[in-house]
């Protein structure tokens, strides 16, 4: 008889644990569900707040003006931005509210920066190639820089050297700044030995001894 309520108890207990473990996990996946629904909402809130105008291949935000808008662009700054602004009368627009005829200038005017813009303030002032003032803006810029940079490595310049190793270019002090690899503690120098001549100069006691 004792044995047998044991075991009841035992089976009592094992089916209250296997409740509450599948209300704990019921209650789990209700708050993943609610925290998704949440995420979602915001993302939908944020892409109805948010304009998105695609320009170069960069998805600019629409909301905001032109001229501060063109600034996520990589090798567009903050006066170059303001010089394109005033050259295509866009004033205190907003980039979302431009037409297509607008757009359509506007790229036009970033892909020929360096008609807008005096000499002094391009990106690639005389091509090694062509010989030109150049002023690449995006993925062009990057793949200018790349190809100069293979350049240099290829004709062994200097800077070519420095790139290869994987050095500072411009000249700075690399005993402190630039250092790679694992950093290795305070390694005290070996004293030289002394040479043989010394020594077999030197006599006993500190004298030297005579020939």
């Amino acid at each position: 008889m004792v044995t047998e309520k044991k075991e009841e108890r035992g089976k009592e207990k094992k089916e209250e644990r296997g409740k509450e473990k599948k209300e704990e996990r019921g209650k789990e996946k209700k708050g993943k569900e609610k925290k998704d629904i949440a995420k979602t909402e915001h993302k939908e809130s944020n892409a109805q707040t948010h304009r998105i105008v695609r320009l170069l291949e960069y998805a600019l935000n629409g909301d905001r003006k032109v001229s501060a808008a063109m600034r996520d662009i990589k090798g567009i700054g903050y006066r170059i931005a303001s010089i394109l602004s005033k050259k295509l009368n866009t004033g205190d627009k907003l980039l979302a509210d431009l037409d297509a005829d607008e757009i359509s200038h506007l790229e036009t005017a970033l892909k020929n920066v360096n008609t807008f813009v005096p000499s002094w303030m391009i990106n690639h002032k005389n091509d090694q190639f062509t010989g030109t003032n150049l002023h690449p803006v995006g993925t062009d810029l990057e793949l200018a820089v790349k190809n100069d940079i293979e350049f240099m490595q290829k004709i062994k310049t200097y800077k070519g050297i420095r790139h290869t190793q994987g050095q500072p270019v411009r000249g700075q002090r690399t005993r402190t700044s630039f250092r790679k690899g694992k950093s290795v503690g305070v390694v005290k120098k070996k004293s030289a030995p002394a040479k043989e001549g010394a020594k077999k100069s030197a006599a006993p006691g500190g004298k030297t001894a005579k020939k």
